[in-house]
C-alpha cells in the first residue's frame, strides 16, 4: 500500500503584514518579509480499499465516508481537508472520487498567529502532489491553498501564509494581481 507524507512549515512575519489581503495588493501592490519555524504541519494519504476518510489528529476529529455519501457533506468540522478533497477531485480526476485516507496533524493550535490552518492545507496539497504525481509547481501549490483556504471556504486572511508554508525558509514577497505574485528567498550572512 502506498503511504507518503509531508510537512510545512509554520511561519512569522516580520514586516509588511496587512498588505496581503485583498483588495489592498490587487489595488496598491503588497509585499511582506518573513521567516518560516521548525514548527510544522504534517500531512499523510494512503489508498483506501472503501471508504474515504478524513482525520485531524490534533484536534481529534474524523470523518469517514463511503463514495456513494461524499458529495453529501456540508458544514463539516474538517472543511479545509473536505475542500481540498472536492477541489483535487474536480481538478485532476474530472468529479471521480478516489479512496482514500487523509490524515494531518499540526505543532501549533490554530489562531496561533503562525499561519496553521494554511500551513495545513500546503502540506495536504504537497501530498496530494506526490501521491498522484500532479503537475504542481511551488506556485501552483500556494495559489490552489489559497483558493481553498480563502475562497472556496471563506476563511479570511491573506495571501503570505500558503506562500511561506510552500516556499519555506527568509522570503520577500511580493503581492499584486491574481497570479502576480513572486517569493524572493533571502541570503543572509
Amino acid at each position: 500500500m502506498t503511504i507518503v507524507r509531508s510537512r510545512a512549515p509554520m511561519r512569522i512575519g516580520l514586516a509588511g503584514g496587512g498588505t496581503d489581503v485583498s483588495p489592498y495588493p490587487e489595488r496598491y501592490g503588497g509585499c511582506v518579509v518573513n521567516v518560516t519555524l521548525a514548527k510544522y504541519a504534517y500531512a499523510q494519504i494512503s489508498a483506501s480499499s472503501g471508504d474515504i476518510s478524513f482525520e485531524a489528529i490534533d484536534q481529534n476529529k474524523k470523518l469517514v465516508f463511503s463514495r456513494q455519501g461524499f458529495k453529501k457533506i456540508s458544514g463539516s468540522e474538517l472543511t479545509l481537508h473536505l475542500a481540498l478533497y472536492r477541489e483535487i477531485m474536480e481538478q485532476f480526476f474530472l468529479g471521480e472520487n478516489v479512496h482514500l485516507n487523509v490524515s494531518t496533524y499540526s505543532e501549533a493550535e490554530a489562531g496561533s498567529g503562525l499561519g496553521a490552518s494554511s500551513t495545513i492545507v500546503v502540506a495536504m496539497v504537497e501530498a496530494y502532489r506526490e501521491f498522484f504525481n500532479l503537475p504542481l509547481d511551488n506556485y501552483s501549490k500556494a495559489e490552489l491553498a489559497f483558493k481553498v483556504e480563502r475562497i472556496i471556504c471563506g476563511q479570511q486572511g491573506g495571501r503570505q501564509d500558503q506562500y511561506s508554508a510552500t516556499f519555506g525558509g527568509l522570503n520577500f514577497i511580493e503581492f499584486g494581481e491574481k497570479d502576480q505574485n513572486i517569493v524572493h528567498p533571502l541570503q543572509l550572512s
